[in-house]
């Protein structure tokens, strides 16, 4: 039994042992609630990641390499997946400041799913197994619908489903010949839990990855192996420099990285790592990181329609034109640089992009993947 299951199983109890006192059966609610104290206080055996092997695809900069530190830190042997080799270079120097056990780098373009095929047997032959796969690798476009073109829904669903499912056939008969089960980390987005204006194709494809797990983690369950669901809001990875954006490229950057790097809205990539190595080592099914996240699933859950008044509020203070040309964040950031009153949240952009490897990037078409 993981620690998710056996709280929810312990709040069940309690609830239900409520309910039988109201009704009036006052032993099988004393019992229920012995029950339900008892196993709040069973010990439960934790995890460590000391000594295991982690692939964390998309590990070379931003979450990816926060969470590479935290895996690092624990003494796992960790492995990084990401196109770009300069990158990855980086990175590596990165991670062995935290001492702990060598961290190996690999190119590898996780929409192939021969080249994740190769890179994880390879990485398991050099490791001796795998125990951990967080698929994290994604990219960000943003921009009105009408500016959007049918390549960059292709683009985001790409990266976002098919990578994680080229992934999961490629570590599944890994997982098997170990026999020990395994643990599988899905990235996703509070934008696979409802939708945001001028996001459309993101969404959408956090949407299908979101479906994808939440069908195929029961069947993994019965192989031990878990699958743990991420859904982070707004983070400070500095990665608005890396979005690529459309219609009015310099505002909708602006309005972007505005959100990214806002207190109390976003939070930071270390609080976030941290939040999902306890998920991860918990075996929960999903897990939403931060309070505004949270407030906002239980907003469009409980009012949806209030929630959809709100969202077209949101969408009418946005830039209203629709060129379909793509620009980087690298290249739209000018008109938010030139506002006087923008310091605190370009410094802080700035701070974490130096933080997390985000070198700026010009290639909006090498970022959406469409090479």
């Amino acid at each position: 039994m993981t620690p998710a299951l056996r709280n929810e199983l312990t709040k069940l109890a309690a609830w239900m042992s409520l309910g039988l006192w109201f009704l009036g059966y006052r032993r099988a609610a004393l019992g229920m609630g012995a029950a339900a104290l008892v196993g709040r206080a069973w010990p439960l055996k934790m995890d460590s990641f000391s000594g295991r092997s982690v692939v964390i695809t998309g590990g070379s900069r931003g979450l990816g390499l926060a969470l590479a530190e935290e895996f690092v830190k624990e003494g796992a042997w960790v492995s990084i997946l990401a196109r770009d080799e300069d990158e990855l270079r980086r990175a590596k120097n990165q991670l062995a400041v935290f001492g702990g056990r060598p961290v190996s780098a690999w190119i590898c373009d996780v929409t192939d799913g021969k080249q994740v095929r190769d890179t994880l047997e390879k990485i398991c032959r050099q490791r001796g197994g795998i125990d951990v796969l967080v698929n994290n690798a994604g990219s960000i476009t943003a921009g009105p619908f009408t500016s959007m073109e049918e390549e960059d829904f292709e683009a985001q669903v790409k990266i976002h489903l098919g990578a994680a499912v080229h992934s999961l056939r490629a570590i599944l008969p890994i997982f098997s010949r170990q026999g020990q089960g395994g643990r599988i980390v899905n990235i996703c987005s509070l934008g696979g839990k409802f939708g945001v204006p001028h996001m459309a194709p993101y969404c959408a494809s956090k949407f299908a990855l979101s479906g994808f797990a939440q069908s195929v983690g029961p069947e993994l369950l019965q192989q031990g192996i878990t699958m743990t669901t991420v859904y982070p809001g707004l983070m400070r990875t500095g990665s608005a420099i890396q979005a690529v954006f459309k219609g009015n490229h310099e505002k909708e950057f602006a309005w972007f990285a505005m959100g990214a790097n806002m207190p109390g809205l976003s939070i930071t990539a270390r609080s976030a790592a941290r939040q999902i190595l306890c998920a991860t080592r918990e075996g929960r099914s999903e897990v939403v990181l931060s309070p505004a996240a949270k407030l906002g699933v239980f907003a469009h859950a409980r009012f949806p329609e209030l929630f959809q008044v709100l969202m077209s509020w949101v969408n009418r203070t946005m830039p209203r034109e629709t060129s379909t040309k793509r620009k980087t964040g690298a290249l739209s950031r000018r008109w938010l640089d030139q506002r006087f009153w923008s310091g605190p949240f370009t410094k802080e952009m700035d701070r974490s992009g130096s933080r997390y490897n985000e070198d700026p990037k010009e290639d909006a078409a090498f970022n959406m993947n469409l090479h």
